[in-house]
């Protein structure tokens, strides 16, 4: 547990000092995960691109609680190779109608950047592979958020958190689902 702790302090440290340092790192490890799964040159290309992209804008996120619309622009641009147009344009229209959904119902649920990142993920991964990415993030934001609750009683869990680290993680383990 101590070491874990010791760990976890050298990271943010590390973090703070140097972010591009230990983004950079987390994509080498993501594209070593594509090399080993070996589908194909476009497949690793594709998620290479997708990965660095999820990443870059969960570290915005969590810095700014910002998504640039070029990023967002450039998923959709990387889901244009080796496309299913039908898949992508139900992904496109189809997964960021419940956020957008939730969004209308309630003032300051959802940001606008949240919708625009699930639309472009929606169409890089096809309908299905959208909504199971987005399960999966929402799910882990939950679990996360709760467990912080339970870790930390006095914390006011009614104020916003960065959402896109988890759907971006959600979405490239159902990447790597396809």
């Amino acid at each position: 547990m101590k070491e874990e702790v010791i760990m976890k302090d050298k990271f943010i440290r590390e973090f703070k000092k140097n972010p591009a340092k230990v983004v950079n790192w987390l994509i080498v490890i993501v594209f070593g995960l594509l090399v080993i799964d070996d589908p194909g040159i476009f497949k690793h290309l594709k998620g290479f691109y997708f990965a660095a992209l999820l990443i870059s804008i969960a570290f915005i996120d969590i810095k700014y609680r910002k998504i640039p619309s070029s990023a967002v622009l450039m998923i959709m641009i990387a889901g244009i190779i080796d496309i299913n147009i039908v898949q992508s344009i139900l992904g496109l229209v189809f997964v960021p109608l419940p956020f957008f959904i939730m969004a209308y119902l309630k003032e300051n649920s959802i940001g606008g950047g949240d919708i625009k990142l699930m639309a472009a993920c929606g169409f890089f991964l096809g309908i299905s592979s959208g909504v199971i990415g987005s399960v999966i993030g929402l799910t882990l934001a939950v679990l996360v958020n709760l467990l912080l609750k339970l870790l930390q009683p006095n914390k006011n869990m009614k104020e916003s958190f960065p959402l896109a680290p988890y759907l971006g993680f959600g979405c490239l383990v159902a990447f790597f689902l396809i």
